[in-house]
């Protein structure tokens, strides 16, 4: 029962307040107040009254009384959609048009309805003195108690005039004036006394506004004070609630720095081992690639890591050494192809880093996601591009597995270190397979100088026998077979000159002597230098040739024929 109370207790509490906000003033929320409460009476009245006119089977009063609940509802809904000046306007005007005009459109008014009309419309009256503000809305509380009044008034004369009723009519218009004073003054009274209730009532809440007015400055000056103070303490609360939240994002931002200098120095670390080792140093391309894999792997924390070169003939990249941190294993081999993957191979060729953090759903990465990303397990990428002699050479592949990784300008900045590493063993690799070629063709040169020298002195031997046979044949020449020759010359002038013929015969058998003379030199010396071997048979040849004595020989046998027959 307690419980059934309090549920209407809370029900009459919430219609009693509906539209009513804390900023109006208590004037206005008293009066508000009112309203609702005016409306929610109505709305009561209206049901009992329904309800005894359901029981008497009267269905002109049963709407009529419908009307006035929802006259009462539709003044609560205009309150609490903050509509005051339609909901005054319904509560004032409905209920007189409800119980005045509705006889007279049905034609139904029972006859004792002429005696409790004027009490009813004199009750109704008191609607515009309850919910007017009479100090401001003066004109529309007049007009409405001047309405109610002449319901009062001319109820029943309207009712006769417009509506047949079975009734004697002169017993009321003998009395008529007596009973219509009656009514006025009944109207009159109970205005008077609801009147100067009202007024009494709103002075009292005026002054009550007024102290409260007074008391609401001076709260509200304590409040600002109040409220002073408390801004004070919020701001020196929020300074300091910054002044925390800032020093706890330098300290994130410490700690942030400090791992990023401690990744630094190991990252240079591994630089400086890398620059170190004896493969990149000799020029060992495989082993230096080895030691740049798995260095760059331990370094980042990556799972694997990778160097592939650009195969231009097969349109592709191919690998040249795969590092595992899993297993610490080494492969190579694979090939991919610029067809398969045509927007990895276009990043590649604008010679830009690939960060992709999701490699699978990255736009230069995602073609590699169901053949390779998802079998292997890897969520993230950071490739760059290396280069030889300024053109795009390879790429170097970090991965990693397992989560998504969001790379930092560390990790970017240290791949290309390494992607110059590659290109640095590259070029020693390149570098040391020219020294090799140099250096055996420096041992060629060497060997092919030595021959030369063999050969040269060889030569210069040689041409010093040469020389010495051409001496010894320049004195043969100068004194072995200068006697013999002069003599043949002067004995073949002196015979062109000599007529007597037993002469020419004398100097013909002294020039035979000496050509045989000369014959048997030239024998002589050819056979004592190819005996000693101090010149070639071609050289003797030469020497023959120059002698011309064959020559010679066959001219002289002819002009000695030749005398014979003169």
């Amino acid at each position: 029962m307690k419980n059934a109370l309090n549920i209407l207790r809370k029900f009459f509490t919430a219609t009693y307040l509906l539209g009513v906000d804390k900023d109006k003033s208590y004037h206005f929320k008293k009066q508000l107040v009112m309203i609702n409460r005016v409306s929610f009476l109505l709305i009561v009245f209206g049901f009992i009254a329904f309800i005894v006119s359901f029981l008497i089977h009267n269905i002109v009063s049963e709407l009529r009384y419908i009307s006035l609940m929802l006259v009462g509802m539709l003044c609560l809904y205009f309150n609490s959609k903050r509509l005051f000046l339609i909901s005054k306007a319904v509560l004032v005007l409905c209920p007189a048009v409800i119980m005045f005009i509705t006889p007279i459109l049905f034609h139904n008014v029972p006859p004792s309805s002429l005696l409790w009309y004027p009490y009813a419309a004199a009750t109704l009256g008191i609607i515009p003195i309850l919910i007017f503000d009479l100090n401001n809305e003066k004109i529309a509380f007049v007009f409405s108690s001047l309405l109610y009044l002449f319901f009062v008034c001319f109820s029943d004369v309207l009712f006769v005039k417009y509506i047949p009723i079975s009734v004697n009519y002169t017993i009321i218009s003998d009395n008529y004036l007596i009973y219509k004073i009656s009514h006025i003054v009944m109207w009159c009274f109970v205005f008077s006394i609801m009147y100067f209730q009202r007024m009494s009532s709103i002075g009292h809440i005026m002054k009550l506004e007024k102290t409260n007015e007074a008391i609401l400055r001076y709260t509200k000056l304590t409040q600002n004070q109040s409220e002073e103070i408390i801004q004070k303490n919020t701001i020196l609360e929020d300074q300091k609630e910054e002044i925390l939240s800032q020093q706890e994002r330098i300290e994130q931002q410490l700690q942030i720095i400090q791992k990023r200098n401690t990744k630094l120095e190991k990252f240079n670390k591994t630089l400086i081992q890398l620059s170190k080792s004896a493969a990149l140093q000799s020029g060992n391309y495989i082993e230096a690639l080895q030691d740049i894999t798995k260095h760059c792997s331990l370094a980042m924390d990556v799972a694997r890591v990778s160097i592939w070169e650009l195969d231009a003939e097969k349109k592709g990249i191919k690998c040249l050494c795969l590092y595992k941190q899993s297993d610490d294993s080494y492969s190579s081999g694979t090939i991919l192809r610029e067809e398969s993957f045509p927007s990895y191979f276009s990043a590649l060729r604008q010679d830009r880093s690939i960060i992709a953090t999701d490699a699978v759903h990255h736009h230069d990465t995602y073609e590699f996601a169901e053949s390779y990303l998802k079998p292997l397990g890897i969520y993230s990428m950071l490739d760059n591009p290396y280069f030889i002699e300024g053109k795009l050479a390879g790429v170097v592949c970090c991965e990693h597995e397992n989560n998504i990784r969001e790379w930092l300008s560390e990790e970017t900045a240290f791949t290309l270190s390494i992607a110059d590493l590659v290109s640095i063993a590259y070029k020693t690799s390149e570098r040391k397979k020219a020294n090799a070629k140099i250096e055996a063709q420096q041992k060629e040169i060497l060997k092919i100088n030595k021959e030369l020298e063999s050969k040269i002195m060889k030569r210069t031997e040689e041409l010093e026998r040469q020389n010495h046979k051409l001496a010894e044949y320049a004195f043969i020449n100068s004194h072995l077979l200068r006697g013999p020759l002069c003599r043949i010359l002067g004995l073949s002038n002196l015979l062109l000159i000599m007529e007597n013929p037993d002469s020419k015969m004398d100097v013909l058998g002294k020039l035979d002597l000496s050509a045989k003379e000369l014959e048997a030199v030239v024998k002589s010396i050819n056979k004592t230098l190819e005996e000693t071997e101090l010149l070639s048979n071609k050289d003797t040849d030469i020497i023959r040739e120059q002698s011309h004595h064959n020559d010679f020989m066959d001219l002289l046998q002819k002009s000695k024929s030749s005398l014979l027959q003169n």
